[in-house]
């Protein structure tokens, strides 16, 4: 079963635009004498920093939490009022567990040790700046967020997973991690492997599932595609179809053919002719003048 602990967004509520995402070459640890520009200057890592006693995510941002010695002492004296406030202030960044030692200390970023291994990138859509609670959603997947910095080029500012561990095939893995994240898999990582005991688990199918979607999504473009030459020489075409009252049903589906050409020939759609019939002539006409057109 794969290793997120966020809950499984609906396939359905994914968005498409990671569908075409591919893996990018990119050298996260240039040899000093390079000249090429590491970290943290070129990169770094979006964490969710956790408490290093704990090894729970601290406070996203300020919140109040329950003090635990304020029900210790009211378990003890329930008809007296304890001389401790009820709620402890945690400011953002701090340990918010109140089991823990650490409680309410600020928790060193750099402690939350996570970092690119392999000298690949997949870039995400821009739709926003993903952030700490993005990056929660990893959670035991082996791929962090990571933001591109100055003298990057198109790459600046610009957002990308990273792969933080290695092995065999990580297919499962990257799919899932755009879903976390709220996308559609990537087509080229789709294919996942049936190895380790994959697929097991309502997370594995979860990821079957956005495979599928995937599929339909690339099947859908790949149909529009393949229409596409009948739809410029319908929609930008030097003849244009005219017909008379008989006609109109036709004249208006073919609106476009022709459209802003009308100095060209024209073609009278006979009424003993179907929609399709007189779709399909008025291509065969265009194609031949754009054959002729030199």
């Amino acid at each position: 079963m794969a290793s997120g602990t966020t809950p499984l967004t609906p396939v359905s509520e994914l968005w498409v635009s990671a569908t075409e995402v591919t893996s990018t070459q990119y050298d996260w640890y240039p040899e000093p004498d390079s000249g090429a520009v590491g970290w943290p200057e070129a990169w770094d890592v979006v964490r969710a920093v956790k408490c290093p006693s704990c090894r729970k995510f601290v406070a996203e941002e300020d919140e109040e939490v329950e003090n635990p010695e304020w029900q210790q002492l009211k378990d003890q004296a329930p008809d007296e009022e304890p001389d401790v406030e009820e709620f402890v202030e945690v400011e953002a960044g701090a340990c918010a567990n109140p089991e823990c030692d650490r409680f309410t200390e600020e928790a060193d970023p750099s402690d939350t040790e996570v970092a690119p291994m392999m000298n690949y990138y997949y870039k995400l859509p821009n739709h926003h700046t993903f952030g700490p609670s993005d990056a929660r959603k990893l959670e035991g997947l082996p791929l962090c967020i990571v933001t591109f910095g100055r003298g990057q080029g198109a790459l600046e500012d610009e957002q990308a997973l990273a792969l933080t561990g290695g092995g065999m095939d990580l297919s499962w893995e990257i799919c899932e991690a755009f879903m976390r994240l709220g996308f559609l898999p990537p087509a080229a990582f789709a294919r996942v492997p049936a190895m380790a005991g994959k697929p097991r688990g309502p997370v594995d199918l979860w990821v079957l599932e956005g495979v599928e979607r995937t599929g339909e999504v690339i099947r859908t473009q790949g149909e529009r595609l393949i229409a596409f030459p009948d739809e410029m020489l319908t929609s930008a075409p030097r003849y244009r179809v005219i017909g008379d009252s008989d006609a109109r049903a036709k004249e208006s589906t073919l609106y476009g053919v022709g459209h802003g050409a009308y100095d060209k020939p024209e073609w009278t759609v006979p009424p003993t002719l179907t929609q399709d019939e007189a779709r399909a002539k008025a291509i065969e006409l265009n194609r031949e003048y754009a054959e002729q057109d030199q």
